[in-house]
């Protein structure tokens, strides 16, 4: 029975080992770096990642796409004033008012999504993609406040190229 607990001790302790984070002063494993001032342990491939952006998510996995956005939501100042670059799906929200537009991306699995709200510096109706198009959006992160909700959206948004338009 010793043994039995002696074996399950060195079990746990080896997966506690292998989630620690790196000592102090330590690179990242090559060809990779934090992703800038992201405050979270996301990292992309460095030779992809556009160094005209703070954060540019395009070529980093569903994955850590998919967390960097949800650590954006849940810890938004992190991410203030930050220039965002990411790839997804085009949404409209219509209101009686206006249209909120979103990017939408998907986990790995594709069984999860989120979205980031996003603004083009020319914000006319007929400059925005068509809703369920492939986009790439990059704008500058902020929050702002709608009566007691806090939201997030990229503003002073560009569509660098469209991948495709849905059927219509």
């Amino acid at each position: 029975m010793g043994g039995r607990r002696l074996l399950l001790f060195f079990l746990l302790l080896s997966l506690l080992a292998g989630c620690a984070a790196p000592a102090a002063g330590k690179a990242p494993a090559s060809g990779t770096a934090s992703v800038p001032g992201s405050g979270s342990a996301a990292s992309v491939q460095a030779s992809e990642a556009d160094p005209a952006y703070d954060l540019d998510l395009v070529q980093a996995s569903a994955t850590i796409v998919y967390a960097e956005v949800y650590h954006m939501m849940n810890e938004p100042e992190d991410y203030v004033g930050k220039l965002v670059r990411m790839e997804g799906i085009c949404a409209a929200y219509p209101y009686p008012d206006h249209t909120v537009y979103g990017c939408i991306i998907a986990d790995a699995t594709a069984c999860c999504k989120q979205g980031m709200e996003f603004v083009l510096a020319e914000d006319a109706p007929e400059n925005y993609p068509a809703p369920g198009a492939e986009i790439v959006v990059s704008g500058r992160f902020n929050t702002y406040q709608a009566g007691e909700f806090r939201f997030c959206r990229l503003e002073d948004c560009r569509i660098e190229y469209l991948i495709s338009s849905p059927a219509t």
